[in-house]
């Protein structure tokens, strides 16, 4: 199990670096770990557990740098010596947000394994955990990835709130739900950088997540249109037909697609100038 070695303050909250005594199993197993516990803002709280002397693979994606933790919080942060554990909780009505007590963590070069309780089993989220180019036939799944859920608080005599969990990891990852209610995080690389957000609605959650991924962009109007695409055009001539087709029988579309077949051995930014010769003066 992991311990509490050294415990800093830091301008943006907490700095814990954790040690293992006792290697396991596992293999290449990460010994020193470096706790960052970070309070953004009033409703977003950052949990980053990385390797304290070798730099690991992390998103790059920017996201918000906060430097001076929140004066006010929604949330309580705590911490247990040994084993170590991180537990959150809301002020207003003292429910779990986060509590790694469920399970002990694991942390080796190719296998990071964490748990947490939830407040409910009301759980929204996970509809894109696919990491598979697959393609889109019925009753299987389309491919994406997005490892956010929100889960629903709820206790008697007090107001019905939510929170988010945000795993900023794009390594492949398993993510179990428990009977207790918990919910368990398995990937094979990275870090563990976990955003938790708070709100008194789901939209509450949302917009503090916006915060950190970006907000939506407007799609174009032209996108709302009916778009026509398939695998298999093979040539130019059958893509050119396609579209009279469509213009015989005055079925109004707004786009034509081609698939990667059009392109010069599946190559963005390229096509195939023998089999869809013309193609730039089609479009």
């Amino acid at each position: 199990m992991y311990q509490i070695k050294t415990n800093e303050s830091t301008a943006f909250g907490q700095r814990l670096t954790i040690v293992k005594q006792q290697a396991t199993y596992m293999p290449n197993e990460i010994l020193h770990l470096t706790v960052d516990l970070l309070y953004e803002t009033s409703q977003r709280f950052r949990l980053r557990i990385y390797d304290s002397t070798n730099k690991r693979f992390e998103v790059p994606l920017p996201v918000p740098v906060v430097e001076t933790k929140a004066n006010a919080t929604d949330y309580e942060v705590s911490f247990s010596q040994a084993p170590f554990a991180i537990l959150v909780k809301r002020k207003s009505t003292g429910l779990t947000l986060f509590d790694s007590s469920v399970s002990p963590l694991i942390y080796a070069d190719q296998f990071i394994k964490f748990s947490s309780r939830l407040s409910s089993s009301f759980l929204y989220g996970f509809v894109n955990i696919w990491t598979r180019d697959f393609p889109p036939t019925q009753q299987v799944n389309l491919y994406g990835v997005h490892p956010f859920h929100i889960n629903v608080e709820m206790k008697s005599n007090s107001p019905t709130n939510f929170h988010g969990h945000f795993f900023l990891n794009s390594n492949a990852m398993d993510i179990d739900l428990q009977p207790l209610p918990a919910i368990t995080y398995t990937t094979i690389g990275g870090i563990i950088d976990l955003y938790l957000f708070t709100g008194a609605t789901a939209q509450d959650v949302i917009q503090p997540y916006w915060d950190v991924i970006g907000k939506p962009a407007m799609p174009p109007y032209w996108s709302l249109g009916f778009h026509l695409c398939r695998y298999g055009y093979n040539n130019i001539d059958n893509l050119r037909a396609v579209i009279q087709r469509m213009h015989d029988f005055e079925f109004p579309y707004d786009v034509q697609w081609t698939d990667i077949d059009a392109m010069l051995s599946h190559l963005d930014f390229t096509y195939d100038q023998t089999q869809f010769t013309g193609l730039p003066d089609l479009v």
